[in-house]
């Protein structure tokens, strides 16, 4: 697993880590970056030999240089100012700080980008039941052109996948072609913190559960009560958030050919 900056309390640490995991120990890493930050190599050496701090300028340069996402490189950035701090309520103010971009950084949705975000009321309505998502889906497949088709796939009556499929044409989350249907967004955004959260996640159990007794070796289920301690119960949730990011990345350009669903449960009991 990539080494990533909100495991650290110390930004020194994670560049000289991240550097050393680098081909040949990251030889002649130091000087790229010290080209590209525009300073010189001894300040560079003074830096992460501890005698010196970054300056929120070069913390930029540095976070440029290492190609970090928006949140990483805040989180960075906070790392250095946290640092030159010269008072303890600052200090404290910027401790605080970090502990909001962990938060956030722990959020999937934030690791998630691109995802279509709908109105409050037809957030409640596209997540009051499953098939308002399998539909969407579903329609993109190959031969899913109409309500009939549609409705056969998914064993659900043809009226219902009419007015479904209006439903999702009126909000834009897919698009009526010639051959068919099209999504105008591989996701939707709901967010942790939306109380439909809940709901979203019952009603696709359900349907998996519903299907548990005609699963077949093509598919996976995993259940494991286990005891382990709270530094790694967290450990793992970044490891699965991580897993998530992953399979994103896989989804995003395949060619729709089939409707999966992919439920994780990792909680304290």
């Amino acid at each position: 697993m990539a080494i990533s900056i909100f495991d650290y309390a110390d930004y020194r640490e994670f560049v000289r880590e991240r550097v050393e995991q680098l081909p040949r120990h990251g030889h002649g890493q130091y000087r790229r970056m010290a080209k590209h930050m525009r300073v010189h190599t001894t300040l560079l050496s003074h830096v992460f030999g501890g005698k010196k701090d970054l300056t929120p300028e070069q913390a930029c340069g540095l976070a440029s240089f290492l190609e970090l996402p928006e949140l990483e490189a805040d989180y960075l950035l906070a790392l250095v100012e946290r640092n030159r701090a010269g008072s303890t309520p600052l200090k404290r103010a910027l401790e605080r700080r970090l502990s909001a971009l962990r938060e956030r950084h722990q959020e999937v949705e934030h690791r998630l980008p691109g995802a279509r975000t709908l109105s409050r009321e037809d957030r409640a309505t596209f997540y009051s039941q499953w098939y308002y998502s399998a539909i969407r889906l579903v329609s993109s497949l190959p031969g899913m052109r109409d309500a009939e088709s549609i409705a056969q796939r998914l064993g659900l009556p043809g009226a219902l996948v009419q007015s479904t499929l209006e439903f999702l044409l009126s909000v834009g989350l897919i698009a009526k072609q010639d051959d068919g249907y099209a999504l105008l967004a591989k996701r939707t955004d709901l967010g942790a913190s939306s109380p439909l959260v809940s709901a979203h996640h019952r009603n696709w159990r359900a349907q998996v559960m519903s299907r548990y007794e005609s699963m077949t070796r093509k598919d996976f289920a995993f259940t494991a009560p286990i005891t382990l301690s709270l530094t790694d119960f967290a450990r793992v949730r970044e490891l699965l958030v991580e897993a998530v990011g992953g399979v994103t990345g896989i989804v995003e350009p395949s060619e729709p050919q089939t409707l999966a669903v992919l439920n994780i449960d990792w909680v304290r009991l």
